[in-house]
């Protein structure tokens, strides 16, 4: 996870070990067991990420999680039986003091 700041607008890069990456917006795929780490990349211009959550109304896919290991590091791990696409939230301040929010998908397809 990284932060850039243009023009005026607070974005938030994700990407994840499939190499897919995005702006704001990521679907992951993964697996029934998957451990799911949302980590500050290098110089990421994040003080600390402040919350990841389920969106309303939107599936839970996780087993356990999300939860901090540190203000840097969050983790979920997928449950064995989910499918669906699961919306949720990211918190974090930048590295000015501003709240930044964004909801991005987590995609379980069923096992094949």
């Amino acid at each position: 996870m990284k932060a850039v700041k243009e023009d005026g607008t607070i974005n938030l890069y994700l990407a994840d070990n499939e190499g897919d990456m995005g702006k704001n917006d990521l679907t992951t795929k993964a697996k029934d067991g998957d451990q799911i780490v949302w980590k500050l990349a290098n110089e990421s211009s994040i003080k600390e990420i402040t919350g990841i959550s389920k969106k309303e109304g939107s599936i839970s896919v996780f087993s356990e999680g999300p939860a901090a290991k540190s203000s840097t590091e969050w983790t979920a791990t997928v449950a064995d039986d989910a499918v669906g696409v699961e919306s949720y939230n990211i918190d974090f301040v930048y590295e000015d003091g501003t709240p930044v929010h964004v909801d991005p998908d987590l995609d379980v397809p069923p096992a094949t």
